[in-house]
């Protein structure tokens, strides 16, 4: 993306930012910490997630079209950095249950995340007049904040067995 001089360039942005992260979970890292998981209500949680997550990647791409522009992941380096923390964190982490506590940790950092960006392009594409790309967005938003809910409170009980 070029340079940011309208407050449509900026809900491009954002959501581009959207489309990578919600692709790079359906695509790789999700699946990739459903194998590393062993709590089960985590791994359930994660797994519906997944598929969630799937329609995220939908929502995002109608965003794009509903402001006629093509949809265009952009790498978020805050995403990536996250990622690159957990793995080397991830790998230090012998305690099964532990690590189960980390990993819903950082599946909420990447939710909280997520529920920004969303509330952000929401508001930009209201202020552009485009309920029709906003919709989507409070779709993905809500389901990233009910999934959050059900991390916090894997990550509450989880807590009282370390």
């Amino acid at each position: 993306m070029g340079r940011v001089h309208q407050p449509r360039d900026l809900f491009l942005q954002l959501v581009g930012e959207a489309l990578y992260v919600e692709r790079r979970l359906v695509g790789e890292v999700l699946p990739k910490l459903l194998k590393q998981v062993q709590d089960e209500e985590l791994r359930g949680a994660l797994a519906e997630h997944l598929e969630e997550t799937r329609g995220h990647v939908e929502n995002a791409e109608h965003a794009f079209r509903a402001v006629q522009a093509e949809p265009t992941a952009l790498r978020s380096a805050a995403f990536e950095g996250a990622v690159a923390d957990h793995e080397r964190t991830a790998g230090e982490v012998s305690q099964p249950a532990l690590a189960d506590f980390f990993h819903a940790a950082a599946a909420a950092q990447t939710e909280l995340w997520e529920i920004a960006v969303y509330s952000a392009a929401i508001e930009l594409a209201s202020e552009l007049g485009r309920d029709d790309a906003a919709k989507p967005l409070e779709d993905s938003r809500r389901e990233e904040r009910e999934a959050l809910k059900k991390l916090e409170k894997i990550i509450n009980r989880l807590a009282g067995s370390l």
